[in-house]
């Protein structure tokens, strides 16, 4: 990374003083910049969301725009788009198109977030897994939809072998894990040069690129899942992030390897406002840096 870590760090305690006096200040309809290397709106904020099946577009809207919302990585049912499908279902269909349509026209991306479930890293599922992409991708393609990108949260390490596995065992799955990667970047780039525009990401461990060089993996860098991900979103949350400057640790080393999204949880916030005062500290630190995609909240269903 540019600068020093000294340095940067001086700056982050210049946030906090700036941060504790604006509070009084402080808009919660709008995501505000208190850096002064970052103009306002320029960092881009967003969110996973859950629940869309439950909710309207009017609803997504109304949230995104009260707390500026720039991206949407939006849990979305791919077996409910396919008109093949038994589960097939219009009035959903028409309402995800509505979803990527209408926020796409007031400036807001939606990713659709899939694959949640750890097994489908597994070799033997992959051939399953790749039936989502496709169906999602068929469906913008099919409605021509300005659907701005796939985001997967197949996590290696939430597999139950993980936890007690041995170095192969984990480093086995990790391996089947790059696998799927490499297979749906295949996928993304066939359809990119049929309409689509897909921007491809996924939610990973933080610790994956310094567990590879302490050689707990085999080849977990930030660079090589660069290999397939457009944007690496590292979730630094459950008693690993809340303090900016942790944050920053967190983040930093895959920063200086490939576009991030820093993914930050609410549940480690006592408020909207202390999460978003944070998240402002840590786009100010970064400042222009090319690989700083922005911050990712888990998740606006926590958010008042």
């Amino acid at each position: 990374m540019r600068g020093t870590r000294k340095r940067r760090a001086i700056t982050l305690v210049a946030f906090a003083v700036v941060a504790c006096a604006a509070t009084a200040n402080y808009s919660i309809a709008r995501y505000a910049n208190i850096a002064p290397q970052v103009p306002m709106g320029e960092a881009r904020l967003g969110a996973w969301w859950y629940g869309f099946e439950g909710q309207s577009v009017d609803d997504v809207l109304a949230k995104s725009q009260a707390y500026g919302f720039d991206f949407l990585y939006v849990s979305l049912d791919t077996y409910k788009v396919n008109m093949t499908s038994p589960a097939y279902d219009p009035v959903y269909s028409d309402k995800v198109a509505n979803l990527i349509q209408c926020c796409h026209d007031e400036g807001i991306e939606i990713h659709w977030m899939t694959l949640e479930w750890s097994g489908f890293v597994h070799a033997a599922a992959h051939a399953d897994a790749l039936g989502f992409i496709r169906r999602a991708c068929d469906f913008a393609r099919n409605r021509s939809l300005p659907l701005a990108g796939i985001h997967i949260d197949a996590e290696p390490h939430a597999d139950p072998a993980w936890a007690s596995g041995s170095w192969e065992v984990r480093d086995a799955i990790f391996q089947d894990y790059l696998l799927l990667l490499a297979k749906i970047r295949v996928i993304i780039d066939e359809y990119n040069t049929c309409g689509l525009d897909l921007e491809y990401s996924a939610a990973i461990g933080h610790w994956y690129h310094d567990a590879t060089l302490r050689g707990e993996l085999s080849n977990g860098t930030a660079a090589r899942l660069n290999e397939y991900l457009d944007v690496l979103v590292p979730m630094i949350y459950d008693g690993c992030g809340q303090d900016a400057w942790g944050l920053v640790q967190d983040s930093e080393p895959e920063m200086a390897e490939a576009p991030v999204a820093v993914g930050i949880g609410m549940h480690e916030y006592p408020s909207a406002k202390a999460l978003l005062w944070t998240a402002d500290a840590v786009a100010g630190y970064y400042g222009r840096e090319p690989n700083f995609r922005g911050m990712c909240i888990f998740h606006a269903g926590q958010l008042p």
